[in-house]
Parts: C-alpha cells; structure tokens; sequence
C-alpha cells in the first residue's frame, strides 16, 4: 500500500508522459468546410511491472539520503526512472480540432500533455449507404515536455527527453442527431529516449544514465457521447497490451528491461461538431 501511495501524487502529476490513447473522433469526418473539435482528459494506469519496478526504486531513493548505494542499487533507480518515462500513471488532458478540406477527407490537430499529433483520415463507409460510417487514418505525434520524475524519485533528475509516436486509427460506428458511438481496434507504436542524473547525498556524487526504449500498445477502443445537433458529451474507454523494453546505461553497463503490461485508459470528453 506504502508504494501505491507513493505512485499517487506523481499520477496526478505526471501530465507529461503516457501517450494519450484516445480518440475522441467519430467514425465519420465532418462534411467539406466543417470542423470535429473535442476538450477532455484521459487517465493512464498500468497493470503491468511497471507498479513493482517503480516501488522497488522509490525505496531505494529513499534509502539514498541515509546511506551509501551499491552500484546495482544505482542502476534499480535509474531503471524506475525509465519506467516512468516510458508507461506512468497520469492524467492526461487534450484538446483537438479536425477538419475535412476533400469530401470524405479529415485533417487532424491535437494538442495533449503528453504532446502534440497530426493525423489524417479517409472514410471509407458512410452510413446512409452501408449503414455504419468506417474510416482509417494514421497520426504522427511528438512529446514536448520533460516528464516530473522527480515528484516520485526525488534523486532523479530529467536532463533530456524525447518520445515519438505513429498510430494508425480504425473506427466504425454511427451518428444522429443526439448521439455518436464509435469503436475499433488500438494500434501504437512509440519510440523514447530520455538522459538521466541520480543525485547521491550520502555519497556525495551525481550518476549519470541514459534510456533508449520502444513501445507497442495493441488493443481497442470505443466511446459514447450524447448531446443534441453539436455539441456532444461521453467516454471512451481503451484497454491495450503494452508490449516493449528499454535499455538502461549507467556505471559501464546496459540493462535491458521488459515493460510488457496491460493499460486502461478511462477518458471523458465534450465533442463539437461545427
């Protein structure tokens, strides 16, 4: 109970980190000229080891103000440190507009505390022939901040971060005037590489580390929003299997970690369709 309460704050804190997993888009693109737009949060929580690598650093960090570390005990800190920047716990807000140029066309924009993402998206079905609207897509997205490892690891400092991802969106569903549900299958991969200083009081010395690791999310989605005309409020929910591993380099050795875990991304979103 002792390390979930210390993974808590940095849940809270951590809006810079996981890949925001949503979508908040309905299956079908807006008409020629008209805009999708869409405000919300998700919030991000592993199932996987990434809960009892992060306890195991965190005890680790505290013990580092009371005594001298053994190399290995070093290199366990820096491992958390790399969990974190791979897969935490957070909460995650957006906001995203999209936009159609070309009949059955979608331009996409969205702006996260994980980063930035441009998509687009070609619908394939539409509704009042098939009787369910399907469209495809692919989206390119970039972190722009440091993740506040800090707020868990207190030895821990970020020097440099850098994660990019590439999706590839799937969505079938259906419209009317007073709601929208849409579904489909999760594809993610992202790459992350992030530098590192452990900072040692008792030992008097600073440890530098470096972090180079990939992810693949692969699941599904689906949301439910309800309103009138355009403007639309609901969730979405997804559940995915985080396949992925990291390479740790400190003190003249690499460790390779597994981060393979299972993620729920709960989220709640207001939808405007103008």
């Amino acid at each position: 109970m002792s390390g979930f309460r210390g993974l808590l704050p940095f849940g809270f804190l951590a809006v810079a980190c996981a890949p925001a997993l949503s979508s908040f888009q309905p299956a079908h693109v807006p008409a020629v000229g008209h805009v999708q737009a869409e405000l919300g949060a998700d919030v991000s929580v592993s199932l996987g080891s990434v809960n009892s690598i992060v306890r195991a650093s965190e005890t680790l960090d505290h013990a580092a103000s009371e005594r001298m570390l053994t190399d290995d005990e070093k290199r366990a800190i820096l491992a958390g440190g790399a969990n974190l920047g791979l897969d935490p716990p957070a909460v995650i807000p957006h906001i995203g507009v999209a936009y159609s140029p070309l009949e059955h066309w979608e331009l996409g924009l969205r702006f996260a505390a994980s980063g930035w993402r441009v998509s687009v998206r070609r619908q394939l079905l539409e509704q009042r022939d098939s009787g369910v609207d399907f469209t495809v897509g692919v989206g390119f997205g970039r972190a722009i901040f440091d993740p506040p490892i800090h707020s868990v690891l207190e030895t821990l400092t970020v020097n440099d971060f850098s994660r990019w991802t590439l999706d590839f969106p799937i969505t079938v569903g259906q419209h009317g005037s007073w709601y929208r549900w849409w579904a489909g299958p999760r594809f993610l991969y992202s790459h992350t590489s992030q530098t590192m200083t452990l900072n040692l009081p008792v030992d008097d010395m600073t440890v530098t580390g470096s972090m180079a690791g990939h992810a693949l999310y692969v699941g599904g989605y689906a949301g439910l929003v309800f309103g009138y005309r355009s403007v639309f409020l609901g969730p979405e929910f997804t559940a995915a299997k985080l396949f992925g591993n990291a390479d740790v380099t400190a003190l003249a050795s690499t460790m390779n970690l597994d981060i393979d875990s299972f993620v729920l991304y709960p989220a709640l979103a207001l939808l405007g369709e103008f």
